[in-house]
């Protein structure tokens, strides 16, 4: 016999969230202190580096669960308000470091503040975590890399810096 609809939707909310936050304490993603070193790094680049590096983490964790929700959320309206939240969480995570970036640095040039939470939306997305690590084989660093190298070139218009080489 199964679990009925609202025990699944219970335990895969569970999972999720102790997946994306790393633990099962009950404390918010955007009050634990990995997150907010990210929003409080004074360096744009470093700040980025920092939610890059975040993102992998929580991809880690979380990405093969998300493609779970997104294949149920398909046929069980339950699972997809849940699969939807995820997006909206991770939406407002978006316009959080969007936000915290404009308070360091303008966005690049032609970048709006509306674009940028698009852009750093998508790329948050774990789709991308799963094409280039599980499909072309990918290490977690050179994924981390691109993803804070791309960050940087999408809403500053340049790439971060290395502490060993300056400029990449």
């Amino acid at each position: 016999m199964g679990l009925d609809l609202g025990n699944k939707r219970t335990i895969l909310k569970e999972l999720r969230d102790r997946a994306v936050a790393g633990d099962d304490e009950p404390v918010p993603v955007i009050q634990r202190s990995w997150y907010q070193e990210a929003l409080t790094e004074p360096d744009p680049l470093r700040c980025l580096q920092l939610h890059a590096r975040n993102i992998v983490r929580m991809h880690t964790r979380y990405a093969e669960l998300a493609e779970v929700l997104r294949v149920g959320a398909a046929v069980e309206p339950e699972l997809r308000e849940l699969w939807q939240l995820g997006h909206d969480q991770r939406r407002i995570g978006a316009a959080i470091m969007v936000d915290a970036l404009l308070s360091k640095t303008a966005l690049k040039p032609g970048l709006d503040r509306d674009a940028a939470i698009d852009q750093l939306w998508v790329l948050t997305g774990s789709d991308l975590y799963r094409g280039l690590i599980g499909v072309c084989g990918w290490t977690v660093e050179r994924f981390e890399r691109w993803l804070g190298d791309t960050f940087c070139d999408q809403l500053l218009g340049h790439r971060r810096r290395d502490s060993t080489t300056g400029p990449v």
